[in-house]
């Protein structure tokens, strides 16, 4: 069954992100000893098995899982029942499905659900299930590919893995006379030469750039740099200069260190001082705050974001690159200075077909399965193989999602320069965030300096209660 599943999976995976079992007697989601059962035959040959699997994402996703559910039942006699959720209504559909008994077997979860529901001993221990498994070892693995939920325990692996880092317009670049990001970390700009890269770049509607005596900042047409204000956005720039959000034991707030600070207030300059980023408001007003739309329309030039955005970029018709980020005054550069993410897929103990479950969840991981989806750009492998290989390596990156800066920005930057962002291993994250980011709202805005924003924030009674599990592998 297992070579035969990775027979199919390979022609289906695209999305494999949506299907749970229903079994027969459905499915408990309390229970906590699953089936080892196998699979059953029909009379026609076929299976008799359902597996349920839930899943959020685009609508190119969501196509793509479903016909990908139709290709393994038409190749192992399974049935995948793909149920698509939107992101906004995922974590109350799951709750309800949870409370009724009815989880699926399989389901994308979100990493702030996460800890929540492995305590409650709703999730398979994926460490257990690998070490049965004699076709996986850890070391197959990139980084940072598994979700701790406590030291030596997984509920999952990620989905992918998504690096974050720069994309621009090179047309833009072309027409200001400024050379290219670098896609090596070895060349990285100082963050001194990104803002003179990002002057030359922010227009106003006379057609003055931000470096110019004659800018006019209430004018700006064109905008050097944007990028997503959360904590993956300006938390990699307190990566890429060293500093951390909280202590290694995760019972220290640390952002008032003078490396973080210096890291915000940067960004801040950014947007209040050199005018080369818009601010909350303005981003919000001016429609800025999409990469792919804000590069293609060149209302942005430079845009940071996850590697996802190149799906968005494939196909579009304008002239875009990756590039590495900027290091700061204060990093190591040998340290890690960019943040990896992506959500965990889990296995419901009250699955009634755990052996089928497993399959299916590690046939998952195989980029044969879901081609599609990582050579238009949505997903970057977890298998050091794909990136390692040649071979392998051209068969999702030789693309037009895939630009010449890519290998080094972020294959390069994947392997050996990253980090799992803070919020996919400290357990109430979410809840920290939940303070932490209307305190920074008003440094975005200008009535603030970050010293005084960050000593604004009180997480000491959130951090009492942290968890903190780190290890990409057992």
């Amino acid at each position: 069954m297992k070579k035969l599943l990775a027979l199919f999976l390979a022609a289906c995976m695209v999305a494999a992100a949506g299907c749970s079992s229903s079994g027969s007697g459905g499915s408990s989601a309390g229970s906590t000893e699953p089936s080892e059962g196998g699979s059953s035959q029909s009379e026609e040959g076929g299976s008799d098995i359902t597996l349920k699997m839930s899943y959020w994402g685009s609508t190119v996703e969501d196509e793509a899982v479903k016909k990908m559910c139709e290709v393994y039942k038409s190749e192992t006699g399974i049935t995948v029942e793909p149920l698509y959720v939107p992101n906004a209504d995922y974590t109350t559909k799951m709750s309800s499905l949870i409370a009724s008994n009815s989880a699926p077997d399989i389901a994308y979860i979100f990493t702030t659900d996460v800890y929540k529901w492995a305590d409650e001993g709703l999730f398979v221990d994926v460490y257990e299930m690998l070490d049965k498994d004699p076709d996986y070892s850890y070391d197959d693995f990139i980084p940072q590919a598994f979700l701790e939920y406590e030291p030596g325990k997984s509920a999952g692996r990620r989905i992918a893995t998504e690096t974050i880092n720069l994309y621009y317009n090179k047309d833009l670049f072309d027409k200001a006379g400024v050379e290219y990001l670098p896609s090596k970390w070895e060349d990285a700009l100082t963050w001194d030469e990104f803002l003179d890269v990002c002057k030359r770049l922010t227009l106003d509607g006379n057609g003055n750039n931000a470096a110019s005596s004659s800018f006019d900042p209430n004018n700006i047409v064109q905008y050097g740099f944007n990028l997503v204000k959360d904590y993956d956005g300006w938390g990699s720039w307190i990566l890429n200069n060293g500093g951390k959000y909280y202590s290694e034991d995760g019972k220290q707030f640390t952002m008032n260190d003078p490396k973080c600070v210096n890291a915000l207030q940067f960004l801040a300059d950014l947007c209040n001082v050199h005018h080369v980023m818009p601010n909350a408001t303005t981003a919000a007003t001016q429609n800025n705050n999409g990469a792919a739309q804000s590069l293609m329309t060149g209302a942005v030039a430079i845009y940071q974001d996850g590697q996802w955005t190149c799906l968005d970029f494939d196909g579009m018709n304008f002239n875009w690159d990756v590039a590495v980020m900027p290091v700061g005054p204060d990093a190591d550069k040998d340290a890690p200075y960019t943040y990896t993410t992506c959500a965990p897929i889990c296995i419901f103990k009250s699955t009634q077909h755990l052996e089928e479950a497993w399959d299916l969840y590690m046939w998952l991981c195989d980029p044969n399965s879901a081609l599609d989806l990582y050579k238009d750009g949505l997903w970057m492998p977890l298998l050091k193989e794909w990136y390692e290989d040649e071979e392998k390596l051209a068969m999702w990156t030789d693309s037009p999602a895939r630009p010449d800066g890519y290998a080094g920005a972020l294959v390069d930057m994947t392997l050996n320069h990253v980090v799992a962002v803070e919020a996919d291993y400290v357990s109430n994250f979410d809840q920290m965030d939940a303070i932490i980011e209307p305190a920074l709202e008003t440094l975005w805005l200008g009535t603030s300096t970050a010293e005084d924003a960050i000593a604004s924030i009180n997480v000491d009674s959130l951090l009492e209660g942290a968890r903190v599990a780190t290890g990409p592998q057992k």
